[in-house]
């Protein structure tokens, strides 16, 4: 329905014709675009960290990447490779008998040690 608007939806009537930019410009736009999103949703959790402290006395932490304790999320390292074979295939010894393995007749985790590394 042309004139209607829902409310709470914004007016786009007076946004430029995006099918008239180039690929250069509307990529340019793209990126401000974004960049005005993010400043904006920054400033509006600031409001919001304002107004939940301001109705309940205590700051809201911010956590980032932490864990309700507040530590510092852990992350797991990296395993090993502890074997490898004739094709520079690798495994590290972790999980089921790797299909490059039963290729050359390894059939259980034993028989894979003649591949061991270290």
């Amino acid at each position: 329905m042309p004139g209607v608007r829902l409310v709470g939806q914004p007016d786009i009537r007076h946004l430029p014709d995006l099918s008239a930019l180039s690929l250069d410009e509307l990529t340019q736009l793209h990126h401000q675009v974004s960049q005005h999103l993010e400043e904006r949703k920054q400033a509006r959790i600031k409001e919001l960290r304002a107004e939940l402290s301001a109705l309940t006395g205590v700051s809201p932490p911010n956590k980032g990447n932490r864990v309700g304790n507040g530590a510092p999320l852990r992350t797991r390292a990296k395993p090993e490779v502890t074997h490898e074979g004739p094709n520079g295939e690798t495994w590290t010894g972790q999980g089921a008998v790797p299909k490059w393995g039963k290729t050359y007749g390894a059939k259980t985790r034993a028989d894979m040690e003649k591949y061991r590394i270290n």
